[in-house]
Formats: structure tokens, sequence, C-alpha cells
């Protein structure tokens, strides 16, 4: 009995290392280089920064639109415009927060 649970192991771990082997030789030595973290958060900040520079006009320009509904939702005293300017404040930023995280992820993690 003691022999079958021996032939077991060595029979699971046969099955173990063949998987990895045979999954192993279908990558590619080019796909094995591996970075860093610190690298990898330097690539992360830079891309980061970079986005930023380049749609820096998006920013500007959803943030006057998100201080003129306020202002004008405050002197005139339409709350709606106010909830109108903290909708669209959360909005705004989700969507570019999105937008720059899938550039730095297409950057920083794909293109190495």
């Amino acid at each position: 009995m003691q022999i079958l649970g021996y032939i077991l192991l060595f029979w699971g771990i046969f099955c173990l290392f063949n998987i990895e082997f045979r999954n192993l030789s279908v990558l590619k030595i080019d796909t094995l280089n591996y970075i860093s973290d610190t690298h990898l958060k330097n690539r992360i900040v830079f891309y980061k920064n970079k986005w930023k520079k380049n749609h820096r006009g998006l920013i500007v320009f959803d943030l006057i639109i998100i201080i003129t509904l306020a202002l004008t939702g405050f002197f005139l005293k339409i709350f709606l415009l106010l909830f109108a300017a903290y909708i669209f404040l959360i909005v705004s930023y989700l969507l570019i927060y999105n937008k720059m995280m899938a550039y730095v992820e297409a950057m920083a993690y794909i293109n190495r």
C-alpha cells in the first residue's frame, strides 16, 4: 500500500513538472526578461507625468467647466448646478484617470 502512495506521488510530481516544462517551451526567450520593481515604478511615474504633460489642456478644460458650474450655482443659488458640478468632477476624474492608467499600462508593462 505504501508503494502505491509513492508511485502516485512520483506520478503527480512528474505530471506537475511536465506541465511546467511544456509551458516554458512554448514561451520565447525574449519574453522572459524581467524588470525590477523599482525600475517598473520609475517607468510608471515617467509615463504618468508624460501623459499629464501631453493632456494638460483636457485637464484645464475640465477644471474650467467644473469651476464655472460651481460658481454659477453658488451665485445664482441653484443647488442643482452645484450638484451637477460635483457629479461632473467625479465622473471627469474617473474618466481621465482611466485614460491615463490605460496609457501607462500600455507603455510601462507591454512595451518593455
